[in-house]
Protein backbone atom coordinates (compact mmCIF):
# COMPACT_ATOMS: atom_id res chain seq x y z
CA UNK A 1 0.00 0.00 0.00
CA UNK A 2 2.93 2.47 1.14
CA UNK A 3 4.50 1.61 -2.34
CA UNK A 4 1.18 2.19 -4.53
CA UNK A 5 1.03 5.92 -2.53
CA UNK A 6 4.60 6.17 -3.48
CA UNK A 7 4.58 5.99 -6.98
CA UNK A 8 1.08 7.91 -7.38
CA UNK A 9 3.11 10.62 -5.17
CA UNK A 10 5.63 11.07 -7.35
CA UNK A 11 4.11 11.79 -10.85
CA UNK A 12 1.74 13.98 -9.11
CA UNK A 13 4.41 15.82 -7.16
CA UNK A 14 6.91 16.62 -10.80
CA UNK A 15 3.23 17.66 -12.41
CA UNK A 16 2.46 20.38 -9.43
CA UNK A 17 6.31 21.46 -10.26
CA UNK A 18 5.60 21.84 -14.07
CA UNK A 19 2.58 23.68 -13.23
CA UNK A 20 3.92 26.00 -10.99
CA UNK A 21 6.57 26.72 -13.19
CA UNK A 22 4.55 27.35 -15.99
CA UNK A 23 1.72 29.71 -14.01
CA UNK A 24 4.45 31.27 -13.07
CA UNK A 25 5.36 32.28 -16.17
CA UNK A 26 2.15 32.58 -17.22
CA UNK A 27 1.35 35.58 -14.03
CA UNK A 28 4.59 37.14 -14.05
CA UNK A 29 3.42 37.76 -18.03
CA UNK A 30 0.33 38.68 -17.15
CA UNK A 31 1.26 41.11 -14.32
CA UNK A 32 4.39 42.83 -14.70
CA UNK A 33 6.18 45.54 -17.71
CA UNK A 34 8.97 45.11 -20.37
CA UNK A 35 11.82 47.58 -19.67
CA UNK A 36 10.83 50.59 -21.58
CA UNK A 37 13.53 51.35 -24.16
CA UNK A 38 13.59 54.05 -26.33
CA UNK A 39 14.89 54.37 -30.30
CA UNK A 40 16.29 56.15 -32.95
CA UNK A 41 14.31 58.00 -35.70
CA UNK A 42 16.67 56.72 -38.07
CA UNK A 43 16.25 53.33 -37.12
CA UNK A 44 14.99 51.14 -40.24
CA UNK A 45 15.15 48.08 -38.10
CA UNK A 46 12.11 48.79 -36.99
CA UNK A 47 10.24 50.72 -39.83
CA UNK A 48 8.94 46.95 -40.74
CA UNK A 49 5.00 46.74 -41.48
CA UNK A 50 2.93 44.77 -39.12
CA UNK A 51 1.81 41.26 -40.14
CA UNK A 52 -0.50 38.15 -38.96
CA UNK A 53 1.97 35.60 -37.98
CA UNK A 54 2.45 32.70 -40.61
CA UNK A 55 2.78 30.49 -37.47
CA UNK A 56 0.34 31.12 -34.68
CA UNK A 57 0.61 30.03 -31.02
CA UNK A 58 -2.17 28.01 -30.91
CA UNK A 59 -0.70 25.92 -34.22
CA UNK A 60 2.59 26.63 -32.69
CA UNK A 61 1.60 24.71 -29.21
CA UNK A 62 -0.15 21.98 -30.69
CA UNK A 63 2.71 20.98 -33.24
CA UNK A 64 4.69 21.28 -30.46
CA UNK A 65 3.29 18.96 -28.11
CA UNK A 66 1.60 15.95 -30.27
CA UNK A 67 4.79 15.55 -32.25
CA UNK A 68 6.76 14.27 -29.49
CA UNK A 69 3.85 12.87 -27.25
CA UNK A 70 2.52 10.38 -30.13
CA UNK A 71 6.49 9.35 -31.37
CA UNK A 72 7.40 8.83 -27.48
CA UNK A 73 3.92 6.99 -27.31
CA UNK A 74 4.46 4.76 -30.29
CA UNK A 75 8.42 4.17 -29.97
CA UNK A 76 7.76 2.86 -26.18
CA UNK A 77 5.25 0.41 -27.45
CA UNK A 78 7.12 -0.42 -30.41
CA UNK A 79 9.94 -1.23 -28.24
CA UNK A 80 7.64 -3.21 -25.61
CA UNK A 81 6.54 -5.20 -28.29
CA UNK A 82 9.87 -6.08 -29.32
CA UNK A 83 11.33 -7.36 -26.45
CA UNK A 84 8.37 -9.42 -25.65
CA UNK A 85 8.76 -11.46 -28.40
CA UNK A 86 12.37 -11.76 -27.76
CA UNK A 87 11.06 -13.42 -24.01
CA UNK A 88 8.99 -15.76 -25.83
CA UNK A 89 11.78 -16.05 -28.13
CA UNK A 90 14.17 -16.98 -25.83
CA UNK A 91 11.79 -19.20 -23.87
CA UNK A 92 11.65 -16.65 -20.79
CA UNK A 93 8.37 -16.15 -19.02
CA UNK A 94 6.51 -13.23 -20.25
CA UNK A 95 4.50 -10.97 -18.26
CA UNK A 96 0.82 -10.53 -18.88
CA UNK A 97 -0.96 -7.75 -20.77
CA UNK A 98 -1.73 -5.68 -17.91
CA UNK A 99 1.76 -5.29 -16.71
CA UNK A 100 3.37 -4.68 -19.84
CA UNK A 101 0.75 -1.80 -20.45
CA UNK A 102 1.36 -0.38 -16.62
CA UNK A 103 5.45 -0.66 -17.88
CA UNK A 104 4.47 1.47 -21.28
CA UNK A 105 2.33 3.97 -19.20
CA UNK A 106 4.72 4.43 -16.36
CA UNK A 107 7.61 4.62 -18.97
CA UNK A 108 5.87 7.57 -21.49
CA UNK A 109 4.72 9.15 -18.12
CA UNK A 110 8.04 9.68 -17.05
CA UNK A 111 9.49 10.36 -20.57
CA UNK A 112 6.71 13.08 -20.99
CA UNK A 113 7.30 14.74 -17.43
CA UNK A 114 10.75 15.28 -18.55
CA UNK A 115 9.35 16.66 -21.57
CA UNK A 116 6.87 19.19 -20.29
CA UNK A 117 9.60 20.51 -17.48
CA UNK A 118 11.71 21.26 -20.38
CA UNK A 119 8.68 23.67 -21.88
CA UNK A 120 8.15 25.32 -19.01
CA UNK A 121 11.80 26.20 -18.39
CA UNK A 122 11.75 27.21 -21.76
CA UNK A 123 8.65 29.26 -21.60
CA UNK A 124 9.77 31.04 -18.06
CA UNK A 125 13.42 31.89 -19.22
CA UNK A 126 11.80 33.47 -22.36
CA UNK A 127 9.13 35.79 -20.84
CA UNK A 128 12.15 37.04 -18.14
CA UNK A 129 14.55 37.48 -20.94
CA UNK A 130 11.69 39.16 -23.14
CA UNK A 131 10.75 41.50 -20.53
CA UNK A 132 13.92 42.05 -18.80
CA UNK A 133 15.42 43.65 -22.19
CA UNK A 134 12.72 44.97 -23.59
CA UNK A 135 14.20 44.61 -27.41
CA UNK A 136 11.68 46.31 -29.29
CA UNK A 137 10.57 44.68 -32.70
CA UNK A 138 10.82 44.96 -36.32
CA UNK A 139 7.68 46.12 -37.19
CA UNK A 140 7.65 49.01 -33.34
CA UNK A 141 7.72 52.08 -35.19
CA UNK A 142 4.33 50.69 -37.19
CA UNK A 143 2.82 49.52 -34.21
CA UNK A 144 3.18 52.46 -32.06
CA UNK A 145 2.89 55.80 -34.49
CA UNK A 146 5.22 58.13 -32.60
CA UNK A 147 3.86 61.83 -32.37
CA UNK A 148 6.83 63.23 -33.86
CA UNK A 149 5.50 66.72 -32.63
CA UNK A 150 6.63 65.83 -28.99
CA UNK A 151 10.11 65.11 -29.60
CA UNK A 152 13.34 66.24 -31.54
CA UNK A 153 15.07 63.56 -34.17
CA UNK A 154 17.77 65.22 -34.23
CA UNK A 155 18.77 65.02 -30.26
CA UNK A 156 19.72 61.79 -31.39
CA UNK A 157 18.05 58.91 -29.51
CA UNK A 158 14.40 59.33 -28.12
CA UNK A 159 13.28 58.26 -24.90
CA UNK A 160 9.97 58.44 -25.11
CA UNK A 161 8.06 58.02 -28.54
CA UNK A 162 4.95 59.10 -27.64
CA UNK A 163 2.97 56.14 -29.26
CA UNK A 164 -0.61 57.49 -30.90
CA UNK A 165 -1.07 53.69 -31.36
CA UNK A 166 -4.20 52.64 -29.80
CA UNK A 167 -4.23 48.89 -29.59
CA UNK A 168 -2.27 48.36 -26.31
CA UNK A 169 -2.34 44.28 -26.80
CA UNK A 170 0.02 44.90 -29.59
CA UNK A 171 2.30 48.15 -27.99
CA UNK A 172 3.38 45.44 -25.30
CA UNK A 173 4.43 42.78 -27.72
CA UNK A 174 6.11 44.85 -29.50
CA UNK A 175 8.70 45.52 -26.70
CA UNK A 176 9.14 42.05 -26.33
CA UNK A 177 10.80 40.85 -29.18
CA UNK A 178 14.12 38.78 -27.86
CA UNK A 179 14.02 36.17 -27.53
CA UNK A 180 12.05 35.07 -30.12
CA UNK A 181 9.72 32.34 -28.39
CA UNK A 182 8.09 30.62 -31.52
CA UNK A 183 11.95 29.83 -32.49
CA UNK A 184 12.86 29.13 -28.72
CA UNK A 185 9.73 26.18 -27.97
CA UNK A 186 10.42 24.81 -31.39
CA UNK A 187 13.43 24.43 -31.13
CA UNK A 188 13.55 22.56 -27.98
CA UNK A 189 10.75 20.36 -28.90
CA UNK A 190 12.30 19.03 -31.80
CA UNK A 191 15.53 18.85 -30.86
CA UNK A 192 14.28 16.73 -27.71
CA UNK A 193 12.38 14.61 -30.23
CA UNK A 194 15.36 14.22 -32.28
CA UNK A 195 17.64 12.79 -29.42
CA UNK A 196 14.98 11.11 -27.99
CA UNK A 197 14.87 8.77 -31.15
CA UNK A 198 18.89 8.87 -31.74
CA UNK A 199 18.58 7.01 -28.48
CA UNK A 200 15.43 5.06 -28.66
CA UNK A 201 15.25 3.96 -32.48
CA UNK A 202 17.69 1.69 -33.26
CA UNK A 203 16.26 -0.34 -35.51
CA UNK A 204 17.85 -0.29 -38.92
CA UNK A 205 16.07 -2.35 -41.07
CA UNK A 206 15.64 0.51 -43.44
CA UNK A 207 19.08 2.49 -43.48
CA UNK A 208 17.65 6.21 -44.44
CA UNK A 209 14.26 5.80 -41.97
CA UNK A 210 15.76 7.52 -39.12
CA UNK A 211 17.76 10.19 -41.05
CA UNK A 212 14.45 11.20 -42.82
CA UNK A 213 12.14 11.48 -39.40
CA UNK A 214 15.36 13.50 -38.22
CA UNK A 215 15.26 15.96 -41.42
CA UNK A 216 11.68 16.90 -41.20
CA UNK A 217 11.76 17.30 -37.45
CA UNK A 218 14.55 19.64 -38.27
CA UNK A 219 12.29 21.58 -40.97
CA UNK A 220 9.82 22.00 -38.78
CA UNK A 221 12.01 24.24 -36.34
CA UNK A 222 13.80 25.86 -38.79
CA UNK A 223 10.34 26.65 -41.15
CA UNK A 224 8.97 28.21 -37.79
CA UNK A 225 12.07 30.46 -37.29
CA UNK A 226 12.48 32.12 -41.04
CA UNK A 227 8.86 32.71 -40.57
CA UNK A 228 9.53 34.83 -37.70
CA UNK A 229 11.87 36.74 -39.71
CA UNK A 230 9.97 37.11 -42.72
CA UNK A 231 6.59 38.08 -40.74
CA UNK A 232 8.84 40.77 -39.44
CA UNK A 233 8.07 39.45 -35.99
CA UNK A 234 11.81 39.28 -34.71
CA UNK A 235 14.75 40.35 -35.58
CA UNK A 236 17.46 37.37 -36.89
CA UNK A 237 19.61 37.73 -33.32
CA UNK A 238 16.29 37.03 -31.54
CA UNK A 239 15.50 33.47 -33.47
CA UNK A 240 18.88 32.85 -33.03
CA UNK A 241 18.91 33.96 -29.68
CA UNK A 242 15.43 31.69 -28.94
CA UNK A 243 17.24 28.30 -31.09
CA UNK A 244 20.12 28.37 -29.25
CA UNK A 245 17.93 28.35 -25.50
CA UNK A 246 15.65 26.15 -27.12
CA UNK A 247 18.86 23.72 -27.92
CA UNK A 248 20.53 23.54 -24.65
CA UNK A 249 17.55 23.17 -22.61
CA UNK A 250 16.97 19.94 -24.99
CA UNK A 251 20.50 19.31 -24.20
CA UNK A 252 19.88 19.16 -20.94
CA UNK A 253 16.69 17.80 -20.51
CA UNK A 254 17.91 14.85 -22.96
CA UNK A 255 20.80 13.99 -21.07
CA UNK A 256 18.33 13.62 -18.04
CA UNK A 257 16.19 11.21 -20.14
CA UNK A 258 19.58 9.39 -21.32
CA UNK A 259 20.41 8.25 -17.16
CA UNK A 260 16.77 7.84 -16.80
CA UNK A 261 16.73 5.05 -19.52
CA UNK A 262 19.94 3.64 -18.71
CA UNK A 263 19.09 3.40 -15.02
CA UNK A 264 15.71 1.41 -16.33
CA UNK A 265 18.22 -0.67 -18.45
CA UNK A 266 20.93 -1.92 -15.93
CA UNK A 267 17.72 -2.49 -13.84
CA UNK A 268 15.89 -4.70 -16.03
CA UNK A 269 19.28 -6.77 -16.80
CA UNK A 270 19.48 -7.60 -12.84
CA UNK A 271 16.12 -9.22 -13.07
CA UNK A 272 16.83 -10.67 -15.89
CA UNK A 273 19.98 -11.89 -14.42
CA UNK A 274 18.32 -12.88 -11.17
CA UNK A 275 15.36 -14.46 -13.07
CA UNK A 276 18.45 -16.86 -14.39
CA UNK A 277 19.78 -17.60 -11.08
CA UNK A 278 16.48 -18.72 -9.49
CA UNK A 279 15.92 -20.31 -12.85
CA UNK A 280 19.60 -22.36 -12.62
CA UNK A 281 19.10 -23.20 -8.89
CA UNK A 282 15.72 -24.29 -9.35
CA UNK A 283 16.87 -26.53 -11.62
CA UNK A 284 19.68 -27.80 -9.58
CA UNK A 285 17.41 -28.50 -6.47
CA UNK A 286 15.53 -30.45 -9.13
CA UNK A 287 18.47 -32.71 -10.02
CA UNK A 288 19.26 -33.10 -6.60
CA UNK A 289 16.22 -34.25 -5.44
CA UNK A 290 16.09 -36.47 -8.94
CA UNK A 291 19.53 -38.17 -7.44
CA UNK A 292 18.20 -38.80 -4.32
CA UNK A 293 15.30 -40.99 -5.24
CA UNK A 294 17.48 -42.44 -7.46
Amino acid sequence: MENMALTLFQPAFDIFLILFIGVTSIVLRQTIQPVYRGFFCDDQSLMHPYKSSTINAALLYSVSFIVPFVTIALVEYVILLFRKRQQEQNGNVTQDKKTLWLRWLKRCLRLLILFFYGVAIVHFTTNISKYSLGRLRPHFITVCKPDYSKFNCSAGFIEDPHCTGDNAKQLLEARISFPSGHASMAVYTMIFTVLYLEKRFTWDGILLLKPFIHTWLFYMAYYTCMTRISDYKHHWSDVLGGAILGFIIALLMIYKVYNLLHKEEVCLEEKKVDNISEGAETAVQAHAKHVTAL
